[in-house]
């Protein structure tokens, strides 16, 4: 099973869903740290987000096409691995119970199906994994999560100083934020 977050693919996968219609789908494992640093970066959709890899990487993302779409399907050419296919239209399964970062097992779900089409690595691929739960993970997760709040909350208060999630919250579900305040009252 797959697990979407809300986001850019799930709406993508969501209008395909409407038409019956796979979504395609490349899962990379193992990438330059900062190449997952950039993809939890929260953008409004239609923001290119390789670009916006290439930027926290400070250098373009090279891609390469993908085996299964060509082209049409672009993948990091810099990937250890590259998991190709189509999360299916309309197709949900069970699994879990999984643990999850905050520490406690969540329920099973149903969740969307791959059906994989190629896998592709490099001769000695090395697997370079994240523990999920660690706080570490929660740090990753958390950094962009700033960034993205700070500049959504700066075009409605432009007095924001600084947005942090501390690990009291895993990073994610408590938010400090500071402000140059002005007037009394201000909050």
């Amino acid at each position: 099973g797959l697990h979407m977050s809300p986001r850019h693919n799930w709406q993508i996968h969501r209008k395909n869903e409407e038409k019956n219609r796979p979504t395609p789908v490349a899962i990379v494992i193992s990438h330059h740290p900062a190449f997952y640093l950039g993809s939890l970066n929260v953008s409004p959709f239609g923001v290119d987000d390789y670009a916006k890899v290439g930027a926290i990487m400070g250098e373009a993302l090279r891609l390469t096409p993908s085996e299964t779409l060509g082209e049409d399907f672009m993948v990091p050419a810099d990937a250890e691995m590259v998991i190709e296919g189509h999360v299916l239209a309309n197709v949900k399964e069970v699994e879990g119970p999984f643990g999850e970062f905050t520490g406690y097992y969540g329920p099973q779900r149903l969740r969307n199906v791959i059906e994989v089409s190629a896998i592709t690595h490099r001769r000695d691929a090395i697997f370079q994994h994240i523990f999920t739960g660690h706080r570490d993970t929660w740090v990753l997760g958390g950094i962009p999560k700033e960034g993205s709040l700070f500049n959504l909350i700066r075009g409605v208060v432009p007095t924001v100083k600084a947005v942090h999630f501390p690990m009291s919250g895993s990073c994610r579900f408590n938010c400090y934020i500071s402000i140059d305040k002005k007037v009394d009252g201000e909050t």
